[in-house]
């Protein structure tokens, strides 16, 4: 009888370490998605395609709209990753494959200079300043990112989330326009992406945090001072 009931209540403490571990699971799964879903380099796109298509420019020529469309893709995102592919493939069994640190920094540099490159070509067809805005906001934070990255691990994702809702706010603040929902919808972006971060380990709650207040005061710097 002793040893059934040992054997009863060792089955007992085992079902929560599964439903645990099953948990964790599940969460570093929902965690990866989060991260994967919402890199900074999708997020220029997504503007860009939101204002064409559902603002006032959307009186465009479909032309100049998917002309738009296409340059914001090819600088701020097929470009770069192409680029850093290669330079991967590149170092790969070399020195440099021991410093991934700096060679993550090298990604961030040559995504910043695709930026660059698309918020010039996009002020020589002469966009509009509000169509751009979000381009300059992404250059201020990952270049802030960048140089902090040098010596300490910030979260350039959770800038980038926190630079959204910066931005929405700040439209709605200076465009007399209510963008609650929308400015909610990007804060539990962020608090997705910061938290998928953490989960994962690849930073701490201090490095998302500060990622967040360096895309808000970046987004606030742009839309209010520049």
């Amino acid at each position: 009888m002793m040893d059934q009931r040992d054997s009863e209540m060792g089955v007992e403490s085992q079902i929560p370490d599964a439903l645990e571990k099953e948990m964790m699971h599940l969460l570093m799964r929902f965690a990866r998605l989060c991260s994967l879903l919402f890199r900074q380099t999708y997020y220029p796109l997504v503007a860009v395609f939101v204002l064409l298509n559902f603002t006032f420019l959307h009186n465009l020529s479909r032309e100049l709209r998917m002309l738009v469309l296409l340059m914001v893709a090819l600088y701020t995102l097929v470009l770069p990753h192409l680029i850093c592919k290669a330079i991967d493939v590149a170092v790969t069994g070399t020195v440099m494959d021991r410093y991934p640190r700096v060679l993550r920094q090298v990604h961030y540099l040559i995504t910043l200079l695709g930026f660059v490159l698309c918020i010039f070509m996009l002020n020589r067809l002469r966009m509009p300043f509000f169509l751009v805005a979000y381009l300059q906001v992404a250059v201020v934070y990952q270049t802030i990112c960048l140089m902090i990255g040098l010596f300490w691990n910030i979260s350039t994702q959770s800038a980038a989330a926190a630079s959204v809702a910066g931005c929405l706010l700040s439209y709605s603040l200076l465009m007399d326009y209510d963008a609650t929902a929308w400015v909610c919808g990007a804060i539990v972006m962020n608090g997705l992406v910061s938290s998928s971060r953490v989960l994962m380990r690849r930073h701490t709650v201090v490095q998302t945090t500060a990622g967040t207040l360096v895309g808000l005061a970046s987004a606030v710097l742009v839309m209010f001072i520049f």
